[in-house]
Parts: C-alpha cells; sequence; structure tokens
C-alpha cells in the first residue's frame, strides 16, 4: 500500500470514529498509533500540537515541517516520503476548511479519503501504463551485450577487437555515450507520464464542503484558498479555478443546487485526468521509438556489429598473410 493510499485509509477510519462519537483528536490518535512508520510519524506529531492549535492547524504545521526533513537515501523512500506529506497537507486542508465553515467532519473525512484513493489510482495506472516501455527500453539497453555474448558464440572475437584496440576503443565510447543518451532520454519521457498532475479536485471538493454548510460559494472559495497557500498547494489549479467560475456563472442564471454542480464537476475532473493520462501513454508508446531508433540500435551495432566484421576482417587478413 503507498503512503498515499495509507492516508486515505487513516481519514476513512478517523471518519468513522468521529461518527461513533469519539473526539477527533482520540480517533486520529487510535487510528495513527497502527499506521506505518511514516504515517504514524505524521500523525504523531499532529496529534501532539493538536491540543495547542486544533488538529487541523497541527496538521498544516506537520506537513510542512517534514516536507522539508532529510529525505531517506533511494527513490522510492524520497517519493513515498513526498506523497505521503502532500496527501497529509490534502488532509489539513479539509479538515481546516469544514471546521472553519462548519461542515460536517466525518462527511469531509470521507469526502477526502475518496479524493486520495482516486489520485493514487490515477498513479498507479501510469505506473502500470509505463510497465512496458520501462521493459522494453531495458531490453534494448541489454542489446549491445547481448551482441557481444552472441559473438561469443560464434568463436568470433569481438571482445578482443573491443578491449585491445584503438578501434575497439573508440566503439565504446561510442556505443557507451549511445546508451546513456538513451536511457537518459527515456526517464525524461517517462516523466512526463508520472508528473504530477495538480487538478486532483481539492479545490472544488473543498468549496462543496462550505456550500454544504451553508456557505455562499465565494466565500467558501476564500476560505479554501487560505488554506491552500498555507499547504503551498495554492499554484497550478488554473483547470479548476476556471471550472469553478462557471460553475457559479450558471448557478447564478439557472438556480441549480450549487453543490449536485460541484459534484458532477468533480466526477468529470477526474475523468479528464485519467484522459490525459491516457494520451501522454499512447504518445510515450511511439514517442519511444527515437530512443530506439537514434540510441539502442546504434549502439548494438556500434558495440556489437562493428567489432564482429573488424574481427573478422583481422583474422582474414593474418590468414593472408
Amino acid at each position: 500500500m503507498s503512503a498515499a493510499a495509507e492516508v486515505a485509509g487513516v481519514a476513512r477510519a478517523v471518519a468513522a470514529l468521529v461518527d461513533a462519537g469519539v473526539s477527533p483528536i482520540d480517533a486520529l490518535r487510535l487510528v495513527g498509533g497502527s499506521a506505518t512508520e511514516l504515517v504514524r510519524a505524521l500523525s504523531e506529531q499532529t496529534v501532539a500540537t493538536a491540543p495547542r492549535q486544533g488538529v487541523a492547524h497541527a496538521a498544516l504545521a506537520t506537513s510542512v515541517t517534514l516536507r522539508h526533513r532529510p529525505l531517506r537515501f533511494g527513490r522510492n523512500h524520497s517519493t513515498e516520503h513526498i506523497r505521503a506529506v502532500e496527501a497529509w497537507a490534502a488532509l489539513a486542508v479539509v479538515w481546516g476548511v469544514a471546521e472553519q465553515t462548519g461542515a460536517p467532519l466525518a462527511s469531509a473525512l470521507k469526502a477526502v479519503s475518496s479524493m486520495l484513493d482516486r489520485v493514487d489510482q490515477a498513479r498507479l495506472e501510469a505506473e502500470v501504463v509505463s510497465a512496458g516501455p520501462t521493459s522494453t527500453a531495458r531490453v534494448l539497453q541489454m542489446l549491445p551485450l547481448l551482441g557481444l555474448g552472441l559473438s561469443v558464440l560464434m568463436g568470433v572475437d569481438a571482445l578482443g577487437v573491443l578491449l585491445g584496440t584503438p578501434f575497439g576503443w573508440g566503439c565504446l565510447l561510442v556505443g557507451a555515450g549511445l546508451t546513456l543518451g538513451g536511457a537518459r532520454w527515456h526517464r525524461r519521457m517517462l516523466r512526463r507520464l508520472t508528473q504530477t498532475d495538480h487538478s486532483d479536485g481539492l479545490l472544488l471538493l473543498c468549496v462543496g464542503l462550505g456550500v454544504q454548510a451553508g456557505r455562499d460559494p465565494a466565500s467558501a472559495c476564500a476560505e479554501t484558498d487560505r488554506w491552500l497557500m498555507r499547504v503551498g498547494a495554492h499554484d497550478d489549479r488554473d483547470d479548476e479555478r476556471q471550472r469553478l467560475q462557471q460553475l457559479i456563472a450558471l448557478w447564478r442564471r439557472s438556480g441549480v443546487p450549487m453543490l449536485d454542480l460541484l459534484r458532477a464537476q468533480f466526477d468529470e475532473l477526474a475523468h479528464a485526468r485519467q484522459a490525459r493520462l491516457r494520451v501522454r501513454a499512447a504518445q510515450l508508446e511511439s514517442r519511444l521509438l527515437l530512443p530506439l531508433g537514434l540510441c539502442s540500435l546504434p549502439a548494438f551495432v556500434v558495440v556489437a556489429i562493428l567489432p564482429m566484421i573488424a574481427s573478422i576482417l583481422f583474422s582474414t587478413l593474418a590468414g593472408l598473410g
């Protein structure tokens, strides 16, 4: 289970306990104590300062503090740390908006847990989509070594040419450059596929909570913006803001309940996020042919084929001499 999914589980469990009459601080203490190390650290630090600041402000301060904590060695640990902190920041924003607007806390926590689940599901789908191209790229990067193994089986001394002649040294340098360049190119393409999409619906969700509590949409939006700015999640939400402005204009013209409009727009935003992911994945599959044709295959030719030809020529010339 990813860290973001675990934070979503914590939010659901706290919502259930709050519905049962447990105080929010006690509920967070009970649920967070059984979480994994990273989420437990977020929960414990929040609970420790919550009696003085309130749970929302404590969660906000915890996310800001742990965001700048030195990361563990390794990409996976660092990525999970960042995802957990971002999920905890979203939890703090929703909790804070619910407290300030008077929205039911339990329903707010259930809503943010569903949002985090959707975000995590999109991340998993991106990883699944990128698994095929990643495996293909790794196989292609091994082609030069496979070619050298084939030359050994054929009895051709391509390795001797590579390691023992100036021509071979040049082939090694060119092949290594092409292989490293292709790997870097491929990683950059994968980053574009898995890059963070900030259209997670958090703004629409929080405005919906304010509207549910009886706030005017503009007032709920202003309150949400204040909390988003505190966690550094205010930028990169132009799509959500544009959608929200269109909804407010439609609501004023038609008189349709704003909450229904927000819920429908939230679902549409999730579908649009999935569509963008599929488009990027389709583009990746076609663009992967570029590093294949310009880097991987030329590296195979330079490191495997040319030394094999050179070895055969050297052997032929030596036999004639």
